[in-house]
Formats: C-alpha cells, sequence, structure tokens
C-alpha cells in the first residue's frame, strides 16, 4: 500500500482539488493506513474506518484494561512474600 502513496497523492490533486465542491476528509480503512500521511501532507483531514461491531470494540476495551491492570500488578512487588 506504501506504493500507492505517490499515485493517491497525485489523483487527489488531480481529479479532487480542482472541483468547485471542497474535500471534507478521506476515509480508510485499516489497511491503508500509510495513506493518512499523503492526505495530511495536503491538508485534508483522514478518518479511520474500522469495521467490527460493538461487541469486538468493548473486548478489545476490556482487554486493554486488564493488561494495565496485570502490568501494574506484577510491576510492583508483594510485600510481606519472600
Amino acid at each position: 500500500m506504501a506504493s500507492h502513496k505517490a499515485r493517491v497523492k497525485e489523483a487527489i490533486i488531480n481529479n479532487v482539488l480542482p472541483t468547485s465542491v471542497p474535500l471534507a476528509g478521506t476515509v480508510v480503512d485499516m489497511f491503508c493506513c500509510p495513506l493518512i500521511n499523503a492526505t495530511h501532507k495536503l491538508g485534508v483531514p483522514s478518518y479511520l474506518f474500522f469495521m467490527c461491531n460493538v461487541a469486538f470494540l468493548s473486548f478489545m476495551l476490556y482487554l486493554s484494561k486488564v493488561d494495565g491492570s496485570r502490568l501494574n500488578s506484577v510491576a510492583e512487588p508483594r510485600r510481606g512474600v519472600e
């Protein structure tokens, strides 16, 4: 996908920006994240489209909370245990 950055930037400059309708932003999915830099250099905001359901998003949030609490409990030594 990184090899297409120049083509996408050129397409936006030649086909989209000259029109009378301003470009509000670009929407990319997880596999097109390298294209965010190409549109950012043009001053166009990018939005990430993450296709999943609410249950998966809440599970990801739960995992990040569990992982963070586990790291803190492992990093701190237990008192009274030798």
